[in-house]
């Protein structure tokens, strides 16, 4: 079912337009993208090993394994995106037609903002063969709608110390009205706040403990309760901003979230 699923969300031809679209300084010549988007695929799916295990047992492979790396290892992040968002498109009906027709929060489409850090590789560069830590390869900031069970938008970035609030920046810019954005604490910045209220998207951020630095606040009033037990909620200001916002916290005062008032 699921490599059913990735055939359709991934056709040949879908993948090589998508390429030509989107290629900055790739090329194709005797290696389509797409054969090397097949032979991943079996990997991630479990059908094979490694890639080297996949590549070996291609009938339809015609070039060499060094080739092939070669194309793997200059894959462009924007490529990457465009993938990633292009394929949620496509499968986006049929996952909502499969699924429970119960939604998470009924009147809007969530959105699950969470970084990826790659797992450290293998110390093959001999600079790196004294370090006792592996070399970081990337990470990758993943918008997920738990609704369909999709990463819906991707940003990869190649440098694994890259501040992950800024890569932000660019998922956050896709934004729209109807939509609540649940990150952590992290992504708990006022400029990305205030750009959601202004796309007109809520949102569930946890609390930072430095930042945004909060102006006016209201008085504590009770809101109800949930599994993990009773809420209360306080109306504030951020400093620097004039936006209203409202920030509840569980029983405990223990920081739980920031959105923005809905009126």
């Amino acid at each position: 079912m699921a490599r059913t699923a990735l055939e359709h969300a991934l056709p040949a031809g879908w993948v090589d337009e998508v390429f030509d679209q989107h290629r900055q300084w790739q090329y194709t010549r005797e290696l389509l993208f797409s054969t090397v988007v097949r032979q991943m695929m079996l990997v991630a799916l479990g059908l094979r090993s490694s890639l080297h295990a996949a590549a070996r047992e291609a009938e339809d492979l015609t070039v060499s394994l060094p080739v092939l790396y070669d194309k793997v290892n200059r894959t462009e992040p924007a490529l990457l995106r465009a993938l990633v968002r292009g394929s949620a498109a496509r499968l986006a009906p049929v996952m909502t037609a499969a699924g429970t027709g119960h939604p998470s929060l009924p009147g809007y489409a969530l959105r699950v903002l969470d970084g990826n850090h790659l797992p450290g590789s293998d110390k093959r560069l001999k600079p790196l063969r004294a370090l006792r830590g592996a070399a970081l390869p990337g990470l990758t900031l993943v918008v997920y709608d738990p609704d369909t069970g999709l990463a819906v938008d991707l940003v990869a970035a190649e440098d694994a110390y890259a501040d992950e609030r800024t890569l932000a920046r660019t998922l956050l810019d896709g934004a729209a009205p109807g939509q609540v954005w649940v990150a952590d604490r992290h992504f708990c910045v006022r400029p990305r706040l205030e750009g959601l209220v202004a796309a007109g998207s809520h949102f569930v951020v946890r609390q930072h403990g430095n930042h945004p630095r909060l102006g006016a606040q209201g008085d504590w009033q009770d809101f109800g309760s949930c599994e993990t037990g009773k809420l209360r909620e306080q109306s504030i200001t951020l400093e620097g901003s004039r936006i209203p916002w409202c920030q509840r916290r569980l029983k405990s005062d223990s920081p739980l979230a920031l959105s923005p008032i809905v009126t």
